[in-house]
């Protein structure tokens, strides 16, 4: 089971990414144990319930942790989206005014890499690269682009999990990738 380490990972990426390796550890025995036990006609009634509900527990437990991670981020993207004067450079937002300067693509490249991460910023940025025609070389992603992309990534979760309930299998494309799973949350910075 591959552990990630990649650098990019976000921090939603990175927890989501854990939650899934920690079910897999618990989650593979019990799948083990039911295929063990299901092949044995004798010993079904005898096993077989008390495994079915170990994993319905586990997948409750995995899924509210998933939950969980996901509020936690949408608690820091609100804190992280809220505009407040000591994220504004005012220096930089004089420039930012279409009517009065005019960058280059040169000049406004320089501004984007220097408010990276600083959503106050880049919202100006966003809207004056809308008014200018000018690139944003690195995207920018609004408040409601990313809680839509966090919805996605968080059902895609939830998925691997409500997949291996019914047939005790568990997926095997969550198996191979553990730990490297949602790449899209790359994305998904407070």
């Amino acid at each position: 089971m591959n552990k990630n380490t990649e650098p990019m990972q976000s921090q939603y990426r990175k927890e989501l990414n854990d939650i899934i390796v920690e079910y897999l550890e618990i989650v593979k025995p019990l799948v083990e144990s039911y295929h063990k036990f299901d092949s044995a006609p004798q010993l079904r009634r005898e096993f077989l319930p008390g495994i079915q509900d170990k994993l319905n527990n586990q997948n409750e437990i995995s899924l509210e942790k998933l939950r969980t991670a996901t509020n936690n981020y949408f608690e820091r993207l609100e804190n992280a989206y809220t505009i407040s004067g000591s994220k504004a450079d005012t220096e930089d937002l004089i420039l930012l005014n279409p009517s009065v300067f005019k960058m280059t693509q040169q000049e406004f490249n320089e501004i984007v890499e220097k408010h990276v991460g600083n959503h106050t910023m880049e919202i100006a940025l966003r809207s004056y690269a809308e008014a200018t025609g000018l690139h944003v070389l690195r995207r920018i992603y609004t408040k409601e682009e990313k809680e839509k992309l966090a919805e996605s990534v968080y059902r895609n979760a939830c998925s691997y999990i409500e997949n291996t309930s019914p047939h005790f299998e568990i997926d095997s494309f969550m198996q191979t990738m553990a730990g490297t799973l949602f790449n899209e949350a790359n994305a998904l910075t407070e």
